[in-house]
């Protein structure tokens, strides 16, 4: 049951901290947003700074945007897919592993046969 939530802007880089307050604890959820571009590591390095930075605030979950990894493009969406166990993410789950913070990102996930 939420008690009670208040927000906050940190900085003008499309970063925000919301937390909340239950019965039993504080919650703090951070969510981001990245100027759009259709390059995947420089996409990844922003997630990485980003997910530090909620990490160091106390959040426990970051939450991005849609396609936030690969940024919204048709051509070339194919070949900028992940897969589940794609290497490209491995920096991301070794922050998660580091940090204790739940990170949601996006991109278009390719199914393998």
């Amino acid at each position: 049951m939420l008690e009670y939530w208040n927000g906050g802007i940190l900085g003008n880089e499309g970063y925000a901290i919301l937390n909340i307050f239950t019965k039993k604890r504080l919650m703090i959820l951070a969510a981001a947003q990245l100027q759009d571009q259709a390059n995947f590591v420089a996409n990844l390095e922003e997630h990485l700074r980003m997910g530090k930075k909620a990490a160091d605030n106390g959040a426990c979950l970051l939450l991005f945007p849609e396609m936030s990894l690969t940024g919204y493009m048709r051509v070339g969406a194919a070949e900028n897919s992940v897969t589940v166990y794609d290497v490209r993410l491995d920096p991301l789950r070794e922050l998660v592993a580091e940090r204790n913070i739940i990170i949601i990102a996006g991109a278009p996930l390719l199914l393998e046969d």
